[in-house]
């Protein structure tokens, strides 16, 4: 009888303690590079469907991992709530990635009625962004730039040409009208030395013998200065 009895008192105590039972895992190492961002992951097991419950991470010796710590501010986003009670997720993701960021996480766990929980911890490392070689251009890149520069050339040409015709056009009808005017001005000027000669020739005729003699002489100097 008493055997008995110890025997179910053991089978109900077993069978709280199993429902007591919340386990956690987490990925032993992650890695991300500066000034990017890295999801650091985090699930968990429980022998019972949990309705609330919350979870936070800690990255040793002891700094809390929230939006509103110094270290992180601003650059810490968690996983939702949906997500962290149906799909019993408990993952957080950092961004701007920082040296000093590297460390170990460990995610903490806690539901009504099962013992806070963590997991045995993450150890992030923080790369330094490479610095690759600048990167060659293809051979279409190439044919691209020299397509692109034959097309600017070709519509320079066609937008000016007409420009510099026009200009030496405009220069060389100057050049005549200044011509002419030069001429005409020569012109003049030796038809003013001719009047000017022939007006003399014309006194002088008239000191001639007759009268009558020197007009004629003069009406025939006055046609040829006509002429």
């Amino acid at each position: 009888m008493n055997l008995e009895f110890f025997c179910f008192c053991f089978t109900l105590w077993a069978a709280s303690q199993a429902q007591e039972l919340l386990m956690v895992s987490q990925p032993s190492s992650a890695e991300g590079t500066e000034g990017g961002s890295v999801t650091l992951h985090c699930s968990y097991n429980s022998t019972s469907e949990p309705k609330v419950g919350s979870f936070r991470w800690v990255k040793e010796p002891g700094v809390e991992v929230r939006k509103t710590t110094w270290e992180f501010m601003g650059r810490v986003s968690p996983t939702s709530e949906q997500a962290f009670l149906l799909g019993r997720r408990a993952d957080i993701e950092i961004r701007d990635l920082r040296s000093y960021d590297s460390g170990v996480y460990r995610c903490v766990v806690k539901i009504p009625g099962f013992q806070e929980t963590s997991g045995n911890g993450t150890e992030l490392r923080v790369l330094k962004a490479a610095k690759g070689d600048p990167k060659k251009p293809d051979e279409n890149s190439t044919r691209s730039i020299a397509l692109w520069a034959g097309l600017c050339l070709a519509l320079v040409v066609f937008v000016v040409s007409p420009l510099i015709v026009l200009y030496c056009r405009n220069r060389q009808g100057h050049r005549q009208a200044r011509g002419s005017g030069t001429k005409r001005l020569s012109q003049d000027k030796k038809a003013e030395s001719m009047a000017e000669l022939n007006y003399s020739e014309l006194v002088v005729k008239k000191a001639g013998k007759s009268k009558r003699q020197s007009e004629k002489v003069t009406y025939a100097s006055i046609r040829v200065e006509s002429f």
